[in-house]
């Protein structure tokens, strides 16, 4: 399967080679993330499991029989303000009904939550609608790369959630164009908040990567660990903004 979101609150992104671009500029009430690196685990359950989540209009991609949920480690350089900063999200894909849709989106998603261990994204987050499913805790998001080969591991911990991941990616580097990508807020059925993330050109490897969640969390239990596909995507800047609901 296509890896369909490569950055994080990485989301990753299906596109063409492009020229190397400047980077993102965002207005101070956007987020805004720089110099990023991020590590996607991206895992397949029955869509059973998350129906109960599914608004009126919503599917799943494909035959809709598979639910695909991304589980991102991302580590930047600039996290606002000049200061760095750790974040895990996880967000399933969807195919939205139109009126939710636009043109340069390449993909969509559910937002599942996330954690943080900056205030200021925090904070961010909560001003756009997605205050509740963004826990402050411990983030702690390493990359390494040895003869071609990159890999990472992410320790998150929050009040509601904890989980690992580990990461193993080979092969020759891909190059991916700038993108965007929206997320959605979704409160018993209902679309209450719409997210947009506008992603500059980036570089990425392909690889497997594994999930284990300790306790509540994102993944539906009792199935707690997780093994799919994994991505890295690195060299990239970030801005999120809201998106007004129709």
């Amino acid at each position: 399967m296509t890896v369909r979101f490569l950055a994080v609150a990485t989301l990753a992104v299906s596109a063409i080679s492009a020229e190397a671009q400047p980077p993102l500029q965002a207005p101070a009430n956007f987020l805004y993330f720089g110099d990023c690196a991020e590590q996607t685990v991206l895992l397949n359950y029955p869509a059973s499991r998350f129906a109960d989540l599914l608004p009126p209009g919503f599917t799943f991609p494909g035959n809709g029989r598979r639910a695909s949920v991304h589980v991102s480690g991302s580590t930047c350089a600039d996290g606002g303000e000049g200061r760095p900063s750790d974040e895990v999200i996880s967000f399933v894909e969807v195919v939205p009904p139109l009126a939710l849709q636009a043109d340069g989106i390449l993909a969509y998603g559910i937002f599942l939550g996330a954690i943080t261990e900056s205030t200021k994204t925090a904070a961010g987050f909560a001003a756009l609608g997605f205050g509740d499913l963004v826990e402050l805790g411990m983030v702690d998001v390493s990359v390494k790369t040895l003869l071609g080969t990159r890999s990472g591991k992410t320790q998150a911990a929050g009040p509601r959630t904890r989980l690992n991941t580990s990461t193993v990616v080979t092969g020759p580097v891909l190059k991916f164009a700038a993108a965007s990508a929206r997320l959605f807020r979704v409160e018993n059925k209902v679309v209450t908040a719409v997210i947009e993330g506008h992603y500059s050109a980036q570089n990425a490897k392909i690889g497997t990567g594994t999930v284990l969640q300790a306790k509540g969390g994102f993944l539906p239990l009792p199935l707690p660990l997780g093994v799919g596909v994994a991505s890295h995507a690195y060299g990239y800047d970030l801005s999120i903004e809201p998106v007004t609901l129709p």
